[in-house]
């Protein structure tokens, strides 16, 4: 059970959000782990601390706390919670001042670093290329993340020059590329491709995705690709294929040869001799840098759980390998792809076999009364928290930053009708730079929720879509054809956003959502100039756009209904300062809404800028912008 209310008060509406789980009993045993600690203590008192969470999570119950001292805990394999786990609070440090936070891990250090070459960089600087083995890693070793003090490090890419002479001519097959052959490599014995290498594709398949597919093998005259990824890529639903080479403005190709390393933090591995390769950048020293590479794809999975609580915890490093895998990264929207072999997954018109979510990092399935406050986030290779079957869980006063994929994801994607996410809320949090590997991912993604709460957080610095609510389009036009609805969108401040893909919008939405609302949110600087700020997307209907404020879109529209599809969806008393915007919608009102001058907003506005975004509980409230001074 949740009490506790968060009253926000706007105008004259109110809002009740659960907060905190209060089901929490915290009555038990107290247990202490420290990276000092051993397994073989009690682990009851602060001078006899365990070692590890595993151990920890082996000894608690029902009403104990785990009080887990700064340090980094490097997880062996996924912390599984369960139902035996019920009624535990896991209590953190987390000091943004001094940097002493509990950071659970599932990476390892590199080690061993040793200078091999000197490069000249693009702009005629040298380039240090330092190596290391990473060969004790096991099958841990992935050539997909590594993390360079604290910075994601970039995978080598083809130099664009090389991939336009490869492709000259190419002819796009079911297995891959037919090649008109290339004398690139042979002098060197070394032709550009090899298994692992991958073609991205921005945009050339649908202007709001970046799927990519990897090679399986390659030679002078045929380039080979992963399946099912490649047939499901060529094959796309919804006439959205690709249709060309992965050079220029259609694509690029990334993890070959550390032979071309030519920046500093780019990286490669060479997977025959288990080396890892990195460029350094400027001020960063071989015996003085810290590489992390992840090596868990799930650093913690709840599993039928009930009213466990995470606070002041750091959770990083993890990474996700089925992208350069056979199924590869088929991406229809928001992170969602077609996974296997079913036909159907070419079908426009069943979405449900296209639409298998990302997953997450740190996972919560079947499980409810969850609750992570004061908790970090960050340099995570899938979905940073993903929540599937779960229901009165929070997210509080959080910060998610450098994700691969969308931060918090809520909910599935393709059973409209059968809705077992309820009642769950993302507030007072912070995420910047989610979708920092795959572009198409939104910061906080809800697939079919229902009383679901996303309120008083800041999202931006989205290469897509800072805040995204619904799925199936026009599918499901009905009322009665999803139970999905009551959801609130308030007070978030979304900004700087679509900076790499087009379509998508600040706040977008997809299907019915009976009765939602979506209100007093600020919107503001859009980079690419398509759709709109609030898109209601196909399908959308019964929802409600009030007391929003749209700033600074440039030649976009501040609302974007675009089809027919899109009816009975109210828009009142909202604030912009561009007359630009689009209804085609059916029984779509526009009421009372306020065009000012740019740079010149009204009281009333202000007001509504004043009271988006995190509060000062949260450490990492970003600066506040213009018009919104406390």
């Amino acid at each position: 059970m949740l009490a506790h209310l968060y009253l926000a008060v706007t105008f004259t509406h109110i809002v009740a959000v659960s907060t905190l789980p209060t089901t929490l009993i915290n009555s038990g045993t107290t247990y202490y782990v420290s990276t000092t600690g051993s397994d073989k203590n009690r682990g009851t008192t602060p001078e006899t601390p365990l070692k590890t969470l595993h151990r920890a999570a082996d000894v608690v119950a029902s009403g104990d706390s785990v009080n887990i001292a700064a340090g980094d805990y490097f997880l062996d394999n996924s912390l599984a919670l369960d139902s035996r786990h019920s009624n535990t609070k896991w209590i953190g440090t987390m000091d943004t001042t001094t940097g002493a936070s509990t950071v659970v891990s599932g990476g390892r250090v590199v080690t061993g670093w040793r200078q091999s070459r000197v490069v000249q960089g693009s702009s005629g600087e040298n380039i240090t290329i330092v190596s290391a083995s990473v060969a004790h890693l096991g099958a841990g070793v992935q050539h997909r993340h590594l993390y360079v003090n604290a910075v994601r490090a970039t995978r080598v890419r083809l130099p664009d020059s090389i991939a336009q002479e490869l492709f000259d001519g190419a002819t796009l097959t079911d297995d891959g590329y037919v090649l008109k052959g290339t004398t690139i490599g042979h002098e060197a014995g070394m032709f550009p491709l090899a298994s692992d290498a991958e073609f991205v594709f921005p945009q050339s398949t649908s202007p709001w995705t970046e799927p990519r597919c990897a090679v399986a093998s390659a030679n002078v005259t045929h380039v080979l690709m992963k399946q099912p990824c490649w047939i499901n890529l060529k094959d796309k639903a919804c006439g959205q294929g690709v249709h060309g080479v992965p050079v220029g403005r259609g694509g690029y190709i990334e993890n070959v040869d550390a032979t071309y390393l030519s920046e500093g933090g780019e990286w490669a591995l060479d997977s025959s001799a288990l080396v890892v390769h990195y460029a350094l950048r400027q001020g960063e020293a071989a015996s003085t840098m810290r590489a992390v590479m992840p090596v868990l794809e799930t650093l913690v999975n709840f599993s039928g759980a009930s009213s466990i609580a995470f606070t002041n915890i750091s959770f990083q490093h993890g990474t996700w390998r089925r992208p350069g895998a056979s199924d590869g990264y088929v991406e229809q929207q928001t992170g969602c792809c077609a996974v296997g072999t079913n036909p159907l997954d070419h079908n426009c018109d069943t979405d449900a076999y296209w639409s298998v979510k990302s997953p997450g990092n740190v996972a919560v399935v079947g499980s409810k009364d969850i609750s992570f406050a004061l908790c970090e986030f960050a340099h995570l290779g899938g979905v940073g928290l993903d929540m599937t079957d779960v229901q009165d869980s929070i997210v509080d006063s959080c910060y998610f930053h450098d994700i691969s994929g969308a931060a918090v994801q809520i909910g599935l994607f393709f059973e409209p009708t059968h809705i077992t996410d309820v009642n769950n809320t993302v507030r007072n949090t912070v995420v910047n730079k989610a979708g920092a590997e795959y572009s198409g991912a939104a910061g906080i993604n809800l697939g079919y929720t229902r009383n679901c709460t996303i309120i008083g957080n800041d999202v931006s610095n989205m290469t897509y879509v800072p805040i995204s609510v619904g799925w199936g389009w026009s599918r499901h036009e009905c009322w009665n054809c999803t139970h999905a609805g009551n959801n609130t969108i308030a007070y978030n401040r979304a900004h700087h956003y679509k900076q790499t893909l087009n379509d998508g919008g600040g706040i977008y939405m997809l299907g019915p959502q009976n009765n939602s609302v979506i209100h007093d949110n600020w919107v503001f600087d859009q980079g690419t100039a398509s759709s709109g700020a609030l898109y209601p997307d196909e399908g959308s209907a019964y929802s409600t756009w009030f007391h929003n404020v749209v700033t600074d879109i440039g030649r976009s529209e501040w609302l974007h209904l675009w089809t027919g599809s899109i009816h009975n969806v109210v828009v009142e008393n909202n604030f912009v300062d561009t007359s630009t915007f689009l209804n085609h919608g059916t029984n779509c009102p526009m009421i009372n809404n306020t065009v000012f001058a740019a740079g010149k907003p009204p009281t009333e506005a202000v007001a509504i800028m004043q009271a988006s975004g995190v509060q000062r509980s949260n450490p990492w409230k970003p600066a506040d912008p213009a018009y919104a001074a406390p």
